[in-house]
């Protein structure tokens, strides 16, 4: 129910400002993490955003590696 945009233009710009108004909450995202953008060209008329996962490689004394997600944009 929160996102309800009828084109795939606009259903894509109301998951960004989702996620952005998320983004910008303190108890959604504790550590400030920024991985949602969203910028609009008005010569052009264009939006574009991005949306980057954070996570963390880390290497173990055996020489394994791992991926870890870093928490962000807790429900």
């Amino acid at each position: 129910g929160t996102i309800k945009g009828t084109t795939l233009a606009q259903y894509f710009i109301d998951a960004i400002s989702y996620a952005l108004v998320w983004q910008k909450n303190v108890t959604k995202n504790p550590q400030r993490v920024t991985g949602v953008q969203m910028s609009f060209d008005y010569s052009l008329c264009i939006f574009s955003g991005n949306l980057s996962l954070p996570y963390a490689t880390l290497l173990g004394t055996n020489g394994t590696i791992s991926e870890n997600a870093t928490e962000w944009l807790i429900t």
